[in-house]
């Protein structure tokens, strides 16, 4: 393959934000209409866009990149796999995905929501009924899920953004 495909994370891949971040001179085509031969397709310059919600999307997005298709993928995976999804992803092609906020975890969100109002770490995990600890560790995994390295980042990511007042 002469050179990597691109990639990118977002939040509905059914919405126009999500052609939005089709690169410039590349064609959108279904998955399934991916041509068999020739097996390296980086010079034809396609693109899938495709929500990732099984282990089988999983593995036909990536099977697309290896392929040297870009991808532009809204991930709705189970925590675990959707870690090991984007770092498969990201070793197949030229940018490492992030994880929108959508895809955190309950208690991620919750906790960057809390903060995002002005609560401390402390009330915001007194709250939530977590301790301390616990709360520092959930936003050590959303920073790290979100590809972020402060959690004012992390509190920057949320979809909407939050407004005062709320």
């Amino acid at each position: 393959m002469t050179e990597r495909p691109p990639a990118a994370v977002v939040d509905d891949a059914g919405s126009p934000s999500a052609t939005a971040a089709v690169p410039a001179g590349w064609t959108v085509v279904p998955m399934w209409d991916l041509p068999a031969d020739p097996f390296d397709l980086a010079t034809h310059r396609l693109v899938v866009v495709a929500r990732v919600w099984t282990a089988d999307d999983a593995r036909a997005v990536l099977l697309a990149a290896a392929r040297g298709v870009a991808a532009v993928v809204e991930v709705r995976l189970p925590a675990d796999s959707a870690d090991q999804f984007l770092d498969d992803l990201a070793r197949l092609t030229t940018s490492a995905p992030q994880t929108s906020a959508a895809s955190l975890e309950r208690d991620h969100l919750d906790l960057l929501r809390a903060l995002a109002a002005g609560a401390t770490l402390t009330a915001a995990a007194k709250e939530l009924g977590l301790s301390r600890r616990t709360a520092v560790r959930r936003i050590g995994e959303a920073r790290e899920r979100l590809g972020v390295a402060t959690t004012a980042e992390a509190v920057a990511r949320l979809d909407p953004p939050p407004t005062s007042g709320d």
